[in-house]
């Protein structure tokens, strides 16, 4: 049937609805009939009981905002454009619903398509391990010797020999103290209430461990200190080498608990003892050897290039300088080559090719020297043989005049010995000192503290001895042969009052 408007006039009246504000359909069948389409459009134009709705345009949610939403029951999901939208974007979907895990996935033109996740592996993966890269795409590792786990990071290498274990880097411009802290107790002040802790103290350049109480009670104390620039180290307590410390060295083959310190090239102080607040030598300047006014004792090398061993001990207003004690357990009370004693000096000789060598004759092997602002000079040596030898007097501390003793056996030795006494005496001196009874140039003139002028000198008491026996000897010689030859002359009296 076509199109025909109906004008009617009074207002045609056609068959009421059921539903107030419902939309009618005509009757397919009669084509006149008014008939309740079940859809309704109420005062606000909210239009309710669609089922199916086909459109062969664009269908279009105006105002800002709007929701489009699919209902379960009174709760729904909705799909609404953002807020501040700029621009038109179309969103095309994939021709099918993809496989199982797989997510849709843009191609940043508006296309969508289903693409499978991408997977990644973690090498080593186990309970509590840290995950770090690996420098491959998709692939982590679980680290063995990295663990957190209840609050503790853990940190093992699991090597004995390793550059660094955990490396913190700061920024040159940071304003805040970078800090390690190791605890142990909660801070409820009992005994197990300290923490430890390791931080670079920015505002003054230094590296600092320091010990304290977690709760506050007691106040910090570092425990070491290094200066940033300058690498010094600073202890504030006890330092426990269990076995060797270097210092400027690595290894000693012949020390297995102790202290090397190499010098290198150095010729000054090698080891100093100081004494700051009680000992003030007023000494800066020795001879080949600077000082601090507080030292009290130094170890240098005797040469530059040669080695050997100088001790200085100083001090002020005090006649010992250098004491050596040596205490022994035992005595000993040889008196020949292989004796001992309880301090020794040993003079040896080496070859300088890692073995002993032989002194040469005459080799002086101990020295007493002065050294004063006129100069040093050897005063007593003592040479290989056993001699002793001075350029000044040799006496002892008793009364005993062995010199005198000596002028004494002489003179009875010697037939003028009234008028060449002391003539005679130091004539025959260089013979003493030849052989052997009197040390070389110690015979001097002494004014005694009880006012005697006489001769003083070192005296070999053995070859002494062996003089004055010989003497007794040469002396009895005389006497009975004066006793014979008085014997004789007394026969020939006899003999001749007989006639």
């Amino acid at each position: 049937m076509a199109n025909t408007a109906i004008n009617h006039d009074p207002v045609a009246t056609f068959p009421g609805s059921s539903t107030n504000t419902a939309v009618v359909k005509w009757s397919g069948t009669s084509g006149n009939a008014l008939l309740d389409s079940g859809v309704i459009i109420d005062g606000s134009n909210n239009v309710t009981g669609l089922n199916n709705v086909t459109a062969t345009g664009y269908l279009h949610l105006t105002g800002d905002e709007k929701e489009l939403r699919f209902y379960e029951g009174a709760n729904y999901i909705a799909i609404a454009a953002p807020s501040g939208l700029g621009a038109d974007y179309t969103f095309t979907l994939p021709l099918n619903d993809g496989a199982a895990d797989e997510f849709l996935q843009t191609n940043g033109s508006g296309v969508l398509t289903w693409a499978a996740a991408a997977g990644t592996t973690i090498n080593s993966n186990a309970d509590n391990r840290v995950i770090t890269g690996s420098g491959t795409a998709n692939t982590l590792n679980g680290e063995t010797g990295l663990t957190f786990s209840a609050g503790q990071l853990t940190v093992d290498s699991g090597a004995t020999n390793v550059s660094a274990i955990v490396s913190i880097e700061v920024s040159a411009s940071a304003t805040s103290d970078p800090l390690l802290r190791w605890r142990e107790g909660s801070g409820n002040g009992d005994a197990n209430n300290q923490q430890y802790e390791a931080w670079m103290d920015v505002e003054n350049g230094q590296f600092r461990f320091r010990s304290q109480n977690i709760d506050g009670s007691s106040s910090e104390g570092d425990v070491w200190t290094i200066n940033d620039g300058t690498n010094d180290v600073k202890f504030n307590g006890k330092v426990n080498v269990i076995e060797t410390l270097f210092i400027n060295d690595t290894a000693n083959a012949n020390q297995t608990a102790g202290i090397t310190i190499n010098q290198t090239t150095n010729d000054n102080h090698i080891l100093s003892f100081k004494s700051g607040g009680d000992v003030n030598t007023g000494l800066t300047t020795l001879p080949s050897q600077d000082v601090e006014i507080d030292d009290y004792a130094i170890f240098k090398k005797s040469h530059p290039t040669k080695g050997g061993l100088v001790i200085y001990g100083l001090n002020t207003n005090n006649t010992r300088a250098l004491d050596f004690y040596g205490y022994a357990g035992a005595d000993n009370t040889a008196k020949n080559v292989n004796a001992s004693s309880h301090n020794s000096l040993s003079a040896i000789r080496h070859n300088n090719s890692n073995a002993l060598a032989a002194f040469t004759s005459n080799s002086n092997i101990f020295m007493l020297e002065k050294v004063d602002s006129g100069g040093s000079a050897a005063r007593f040596l003592w040479d290989v043989e056993g001699s002793a030898h001075a350029d000044v007097e040799w006496t002892t501390y008793d009364d005993y005049n062995d010199i005198e003793l000596l002028r004494g056996i002489h003179g009875a030795l010697t037939p003028d010995y009234k008028t060449t006494f002391g003539q005679d005496m130091m004539y025959n001196l260089s013979r003493y000192e030849d052989l052997g009874f009197v040390g070389k140039d110690s015979v001097h003139w002494e004014d005694r503290e009880d006012g005697r002028h006489q001769l003083r000198g070192m005296v070999n008491f053995t070859q002494l001895s062996m003089l004055h026996h010989s003497t007794i000897i040469q002396m009895a010689d005389q006497f009975t042969a004066r006793i014979e030859s008085l014997e004789t002359q007394l026969k020939a009296l006899q003999a001749a009052q007989e006639e």
